[in-house]
């Protein structure tokens, strides 16, 4: 048994994920060394108001004393008075966009430090999406798959266990794997069993956070009063009143195409959506603000790096009413089907003789 070595590999798991996390999110994790009267310490590593992270935490933690507290030894009789010295990595890491599930980690170690030391490892990881999506399960718990192997039905088990809600009659979150008192088999299988728990955890979380982190449209629902209003201008048709909680919610994510229609139209400027990348590339948040009153629309934008702009805009530019509906134009001719342009659209547009359009005798012989 080596303590030391655990320690050593902890610190440098703390190190590697914390890179593994600034590289995804753009912003430097602060640290804040800590130290224990009673002995040990540790090294607390947070990151706030990110570009993908509005806040976590990666901590690492080693505490050691003289007796053990009555509380802790409480299922251990047998080790109620001794030596110990306690060690561990956890994390908790909160993403802004709700499409990117909260993830936790832990992966600890305890041993008794006199004449004949007890130890054992511990730990697991689980993940809690806000919105699920099949692909995000799967790819996670194949990752805790190849982190424990044979072991991952029971550990799953187990974190299902653990983290049952019993209050609610639910599951916290997805769940993953977790695991106490691993001490069978002998140290060194143990410690290669809970490395590999931490070496598996980037290769669990980041793809996810990638894949949904520029996901569009999500509804802040302490906001939303379920008015309705982004029903009813969503041309996607994929903004819904979910019938239980009378919020708003998109029901297909990837089918929306950022127009801001929602975002404009909400009257609680309860709707938010990611920016397009080719007026806000150096990530950032958007928020817009709707103003009857004044007529406008305010958008203000914060990037990475601390700057903020702010825009104005009226929110219409011509006249309540001086836009026909459908019903006011008079129904396309047949031959006009065979056009290119969009029903009413010269007239719409107001270009005289219509939109230029190619001819098939300016196209290349062969090409229709």
């Amino acid at each position: 048994m080596n303590a030391q070595a655990v320690h050593d590999y902890f610190k440098a798991l703390q190190e590697r994920i914390v890179a593994g996390l600034e590289a995804l999110d753009g912003k430097t994790f602060r640290a804040d060394a800590w130290q224990r009267p009673e002995g040990g310490g540790g090294l607390t590593r947070i990151l706030e108001e990110g570009g993908v992270f509005e806040r976590g935490g990666v901590n690492l933690s080693r505490v050691q004393g003289k007796q053990l507290p009555p509380s802790a030894s409480a299922g251990r009789p047998q080790l109620a008075g001794r030596p110990y010295d306690a060690m561990g990595v956890s994390l908790v890491l909160h993403p802004r966009n709700p499409y990117c599930p909260t993830v936790h980690l832990n992966t600890r170690f305890f041993c008794t430090t006199d004449e004949q030391p007890a130890w054992w490892f511990g730990g697991g990881m689980d993940l809690t999406p806000y919105y699920g999506f099949e692909e995000d399960a799967r790819h996670f718990h194949a990752a805790c798959r190849k982190a424990v192997g044979e072991h991952y039905p029971h550990f799953k088990h187990w974190c299902d266990q653990y983290f049952h809600l019993k209050h609610r009659g639910e599951p916290r979150g997805i769940g993953g794997i977790f695991f106490d008192d691993l001490a069978e088999g002998g140290f060194e299988s143990c410690f290669g069993l809970a490395r590999s728990v931490g070496e598996h955890f980037l290769e669990a979380y980041v793809p996810i956070v990638e894949r949904r982190k520029g996901m569009p449209t999500f509804v802040y629902m302490t906001r939303c009063d379920g008015c309705g209003h982004c029903v009813d201008i969503c041309p996607s048709d994929i903004m819904h009143i979910d019938k239980t909680y009378r919020r708003a919610y998109n029901i297909e994510p990837n089918m929306c195409w950022e127009c801001y229609s929602c975002v404009k139209a909400c009257p609680q400027n309860a709707i938010d959506a990611r920016g397009y990348a080719d007026f806000a590339p150096l990530g950032h948040s958007v928020r817009v603000l709707r103003e009857e009153a004044k007529g406008t629309i305010s958008w203000r934008l914060k990037f990475r790096d601390g700057r903020e702009k702010n825009f104005v805009s009226p929110i219409r530019t011509t006249p309540w009413g001086s836009i026909k509906g459908p019903a006011e134009y008079a129904a396309p001719r047949p031959e006009n089907f065979a056009r290119q342009e969009l029903a009413h659209e010269p007239e719409a547009l107001k270009v005289p003789g219509g939109l230029p359009a190619l001819r098939r005798d300016q196209l290349k012989q062969g090409v229709i």
